[in-house]
């Protein structure tokens, strides 16, 4: 009869919300009059639910299990390919435990950002999956109290500066930019223009950016500070810079473009096919993060591609982990163990966008 307790308690629930309830007995009565009605017709609870067509309450559930069976998802842009894939890693994961996924997408706004994170603290839910807009500015504030509350933080795609003991789900950034690096250079490119995000710190782009040039400069081939640029995340901007580039080539010459965001390359690859180059034979390029609906073009892009699906069964495993041990051992305990970062490999799946010189 447990669910019939959770329609009772449903009932008591809604009359506390009804601003008259202490002023109108009836209200009372009338709630244990529909219970009572059922009191000898042999309906099994699940058939009382169904006629009284009751919907549970999952807040007021929570104060009974400590539990809302709901798990938070803050993200900056709900179109990447990357966060779309992570998602569903997650969702599958949870809902085989019963979990249900309440998502934000910030659109790289650091207001929504706070304010989805103020959302998730009010809605008590039993734990949080974040990908921040930036690794420098954020809330520390707002993190901490979700933490206070008992409500594990798994992150994803970009850490916190400053946050030691977190949990987090990566891929390798560092050694994807690397690698990008090391395939072009063995083609036999020394000349490259790179396009990379604004944001400085533990973020994907700057990491990959770190990883490029430090193995240029260790082969001898450092890369021009000219032809350098750090931009918004979008694909106008990054169209708008590679033409001036194109336009400049002759002064500052480059024969490959490494893109280190998805946006970011659908610029350049419009930019580079505006100014009449063929991709491939012309200018090489090589990007990261790429959607399917791009690479149905041709030529077909080489890219860094992560784990995607992988990383979100991890963020589920790990967060399932967290919420295991802080049922069987409290809160305190479950904090203790935090500071896991699973690093996962980058792919390079060489495809035709790059020649060898």
């Amino acid at each position: 009869m447990e669910r019939l307790s959770d329609f009772a308690a449903d009932i008591v629930n809604d009359l506390y919300e009804n601003s008259d309830w202490y002023g109108d007995r009836s209200l009372i009565e009338a709630a244990i009059n529909r219970l009572a009605a059922y009191k000898d017709t042999g309906l099994e609870p699940e058939e009382i639910l169904e006629r009284e067509h009751y919907v549970p309450n999952n807040i007021a559930r929570s104060l009974r299990t400590s539990s809302t069976g709901t798990i938070g998802i803050i993200i900056p842009d709900i179109g990447q390919k990357l966060f779309n894939r992570i998602i569903h890693g997650i969702e599958r994961k949870m809902s085989e435990k019963g979990y249900l996924i309440l998502l934000s997408d910030t659109n790289n706004n650091e207001g929504k950002e706070n304010r989805y994170l103020d959302l998730m603290a009010r809605q008590c839910v039993d734990g949080v999956v974040v990908a921040l807009n930036d690794s420098i500015h954020f809330s520390r504030a707002k993190l901490e109290r979700l933490c206070n509350q008992g409500i594990p933080i798994v992150y994803i795609d970009t850490l916190p500066i400053g946050m030691d003991k977190i949990d987090a789900v990566l891929t390798d950034d560092y050694q994807a930019g690397q690698k990008m690096a090391r395939y072009l250079m063995q083609l036999g490119h020394t000349q490259f223009a790179v396009l990379t995000g604004i944001a400085e710190g533990l973020t994907p782009s700057a990491q990959r950016l770190a990883g490029f040039t430090d193995y240029c400069a260790a082969q001898g081939a450092p890369v021009a500070p000219e032809l350098m640029c750090k931009l918004q995340y979008n694909e106008e901007d990054a169209y708008n810079v590679m033409l001036r580039m194109l336009e400049n080539r002759d002064e500052t010459h480059f024969t490959a473009v490494a893109c280190m965001h998805e946006l970011m390359t659908l610029g350049v690859i419009k930019a580079i096919r505006q100014f009449g180059l063929q991709l491939g034979s012309d200018i090489s390029l090589i990007g990261c993060d790429l959607n399917e609906r791009v690479q149905l073009m041709t030529p077909q892009i080489t890219c860094i591609e992560q784990q995607e699906e992988q990383i979100g069964e991890k963020v589920a495993s790990l967060l399932l982990k967290r919420l295991e041990q802080k049922q069987r051992s409290g809160t305190d305990a479950m904090a203790e163990s935090y500071g896991e970062k699973i690093l996962l490999a980058p792919e390079l799946n060489i495809r035709e966008s790059c020649k060898r010189l």
